[in-house]
């Protein structure tokens, strides 16, 4: 069973959110990534390109997104950038 607190991440998209640089905290993120070949990604993962469904705790309603790179983000489109705060 896979443990929550791991984030499991695969090598492209690793180098990718290294390249944007960004704040402390992602670097930290990134610093405790297990990287992983694409081929060896869980299935249970979200990773990018990944649809996900989440609830707003606080509003109490139902979300249906796409993850994407900050550069793709659309959120009229549903999809959300990986770094939002979601």
């Amino acid at each position: 069973m896979l443990n929550t607190d791991e984030l499991i991440i695969s090598q492209d998209d690793y180098a990718h959110l290294c390249a944007l640089g960004g704040s402390q905290e992602l670097a930290a993120e990134l610093d405790r990534a297990i990287v992983v070949s694409a081929e060896r990604m869980p299935v249970d993962v979200v990773a990018m390109y990944s649809r996900v469904v989440y609830v707003d705790e606080s509003l109490g309603t139902r979300r249906e997104v796409e993850v994407v790179y900050p550069e793709e983000a659309n959120p009229a489109t549903g999809q959300i950038s990986v770094l939002a705060p979601v």
